[in-house]
C-alpha cells in the first residue's frame, strides 16, 4: 500500500511533496507518474480480488495455515507503520530533519 502513497503510511507525505514538485516542473510527467501509480494500484487490487475469491475448484495445491510465530511479527510491523504514519516521535523527526538538511533541501 505504501507504493501508491496511501495516507497513514510513512511514504505518503514525501510522495505527495515529490508529486507536487513534479507537477510544478512538468504536467505531462506528473500525469505519466499518476497513470503508473494507478496501474500499480489496479494490479494489486486485481491480484487481491483474485487471491481472496478463488473457489474450492480453483485451488491447485493444499492451503496451509501460518503459525502465530509468523503472524505476530507482521501484525506488529503493521501497527508500528500505522503509528509512525500518524505520530512521529521527536527523536525520529530530528534524525529525518538532519538527513534532509544533509541532502541540501
Amino acid at each position: 500500500m505504501a507504493i501508491i502513497g496511501t495516507p497513514l503510511f510513512p511514504i505518503f507525505v514525501p510522495k505527495l511533496l515529490i508529486l507536487l514538485q513534479l507537477g510544478s516542473y512538468s504536467l505531462p510527467g506528473l500525469l505519466a507518474v499518476l497513470v503508473l501509480l494507478l496501474l500499480a494500484a489496479a494490479s494489486m487490487a486485481i491480484f487481491f480480488v483474485h487471491s481472496f475469491t478463488q473457489g474450492e475448484e480453483d485451488i491447485s495445491r493444499e492451503r496451509r495455515v501460518a503459525p502465530w510465530s509468523m503472524k505476530v511479527p507482521v501484525i506488529v510491523l503493521l501497527v508500528v507503520i500505522g503509528v509512525l504514519g500518524v505520530y512521529q516521535p521527536p527523536a525520529l523527526a530530528g534524525i529525518l530533519s538532519s538527513i534532509v538538511a544533509g541532502l541540501g533541501f
